[in-house]
This record gives structure tokens, sequence and C-alpha cells, in this order.
């Protein structure tokens, strides 16, 4: 039998360690860039930004994508309000452009984790860090 406290620990550390990565990640991209500026930091990588209409897969709603094998991050326009009225972000685009490039250092490293969803908390702390501290909307009380 498997002892749920310690289990939760396990995930606590393992979420904390996905922050730690995502964060450490964002200081190192701003002291070799210089910049916080997603757009500047994807032309630096060679990153193309491309905007579409449709994000919706059925019920499925999808922001962003990354396909590593043509270097584009896609951004769906028509799902941006939609995205910063749940998450509580001021600039959709650039956290998701941030969230995505964060996606395309990890595949260029290959410093993935093993679980999906620790990438995903890593990229959303990596685009938090690297836009600094006024990403999220101040006074949001419905994320």
């Amino acid at each position: 039998m498997t002892d749920t406290s310690e289990i939760s620990i396990q995930e606590r550390s393992s979420q904390e360690k996905a922050v730690f990565i995502g964060e450490n990640l964002a200081f190192e991209v701003y002291g070799k860039f210089g910049t916080r500026d997603p757009r500047r930091i994807a032309g630096i990588l060679g990153i193309k930004i491309e905007m579409k209409d449709k994000g919706s897969i059925g019920e499925l709603e999808v922001f962003s994508s990354y396909n590593h094998r043509s270097k584009v991050i896609t951004i769906y326009r028509d799902l941006l309000m939609t995205f910063s009225k749940k998450v509580g972000i001021d600039n959709p685009l650039d956290f998701l452009l941030a969230h995505e490039i964060f996606h395309h250092l990890l595949y260029k490293n290959e410093v993935r984790q093993r679980s999906g969803i620790l990438n995903e908390i890593s990229a959303h702390s990596f685009a938090i860090k690297l836009q600094g501290s006024n990403v999220i909307k101040q006074g949001n009380k419905d994320p």
C-alpha cells in the first residue's frame, strides 16, 4: 500500500523542479540575449511566427503550438482573448510566444522531462519569469 503523503511530496518536488527549470532558463536567455521581448528572441533563434485564425479542434482549444521541424510558432489569434481571460495574462501574445520559445529550447537542448505536464509547468514558469512580474493581471479574481 502506498502512502499518499509520500506521493504528494514527490509530485510537489517534481513541480518545484519544473518551475525551477523554467525560471532558470528564462534567466539564461535574458542574460544571453539581453532582452525579454519574445519576438526579438524568436528572431535571434531563427524561429518564424505565424498567426492563424482557427485554434479549436472540436471542443479542444489550442492557443499556440511549436513545430520543431520547421521552427515555426503558430499563435491562434481567435483564442488570444479567451486565453487572457482564462489565465489572467495582460499580454497573451507575448506570453504564448515565450511559452513556445521554451519548447524550442527544450527540444533543441534535449532537456525534456518525463511528464508532458511538467514541461508545460516549466514553459509557463519560463514565460512568466522572462516577462517579469507584470505579466499577471492586477486584481484578477477569475483566472
